[in-house]
């Protein structure tokens, strides 16, 4: 466990790499300029990798817990798995859910992950996660299960309000 601590935080690193450089491209050049697409490529090769490193660990040690392996590392086994393929995002949600039960794993990490495969399987997201620009260029949220419920929602796994989030 003591070589993969840095190993996983080393990870979190490559997959937060270039997702900050498509951000910036976007801005400037616009999202389907070639540099973005290109940024993109980059970044879906790491999150590959990223996502078979992690299958390993977690054959072997189990969900990267953040009491074991320590907060970075924990925080880098979720995004590498928020950023993986459905496939891999259902794979592993048991783990996730009982690593968040146990402590092992921020609630709102998990309120993420689950908004995501929630959307990606035609469903509605429960606590406003995942959002996307509109035609005039603002931030909102992708379609919600009940917008009554969003608040009260995301306060119980450690959100900020949506309007501040957005």
């Amino acid at each position: 466990i003591a070589s993969v601590r840095p190993e996983l935080e080393a990870l979190r690193e490559t997959d937060q790499k270039y997702r900050i450089e498509v951000i910036e491209l976007e801005k400037k050049l616009g999202r389907d300029a070639p540099e973005v697409k290109t940024a993109w490529a980059r970044q879906n090769e790491i999150d590959t990798h990223n996502v078979a490193r992690l299958e390993e660990i977690v054959a072997q040690h189990g969900w990267p817990g953040k009491s074991q392996f320590g907060p970075m590392a924990a925080s880098a086994a979720f995004l590498i798995l928020q950023h993986s393929a459905l496939p891999y995002q259902k794979k592993y949600l048991p783990l996730a859910r009982a690593a968040a039960r146990q402590g092992e794993m921020q609630a709102s990490s998990l309120a993420l992950l689950e908004d995501r495969i929630r959307l990606r399987e035609g469903q509605k997201q429960l606590y406003g996660s995942q959002v996307t620009r509109n035609a005039a260029g603002e931030w909102e949220p992708l379609p919600l299960e009940d917008e009554a419920k969003v608040h009260e929602l995301r306060v119980s796994v450690g959100l900020n309000p949506l309007a501040e989030y957005l």
